[in-house]
């Protein structure tokens, strides 16, 4: 398919909050935009914070590593600027290369302040993760 619409209004973000992620997921194949056996995270992933609502945001995405720094690494600028190019709401999507032998924890309450005085609303991946009680009392799921 590949066209895209540019960012959605408002109304229809709000609209969006109030369908459960798997009904859409349903929608999206019938697009036909990818095989059904992608797009879904492992069974192991589930949410280690105190989610009590729904967030909805444009994939921030990227890959981490703490065993090896990859030559196409972005300078922290760069990786700032290139999550303002996304449109708002913000999500943070980070793959840790480590994976299943996650070796550090790149995303903690530094990270969490960072994303949120970028716009990002939330944050997936499936590496460490440190600072739960801070992200907390942030209000950064």
């Amino acid at each position: 398919m590949g066209a895209t619409t540019g960012p959605l209004n408002e109304d229809l973000l709000d609209q969006l909050k109030k369908i459960d992620t798997p009904t859409i997921a349903n929608a999206l194949e019938l697009m036909e935009i990818r095989p059904r056996t992608e797009g879904f995270m492992r069974p192991e992933i589930r949410s280690i914070s105190a989610v009590t609502e729904t967030h909805i945001g444009y994939a921030v995405t990227g890959v981490i590593s703490a065993r090896h720094k990859s030559p196409n690494a972005l300078e922290r600028r760069d990786y700032y600027e290139a999550i303002e190019a996304i449109p708002t709401p913000r999500m943070v999507v980070l793959h840790d290369l480590d994976y299943p032998a996650t070796i550090g924890s790149y995303w903690g309450e530094i990270q969490g302040n960072i994303a949120l005085g970028l716009g990002c609303v939330g944050a997936v991946t499936d590496g460490g993760v440190r600072d739960l009680k801070e992200a907390e009392e942030m209000g950064f799921p």
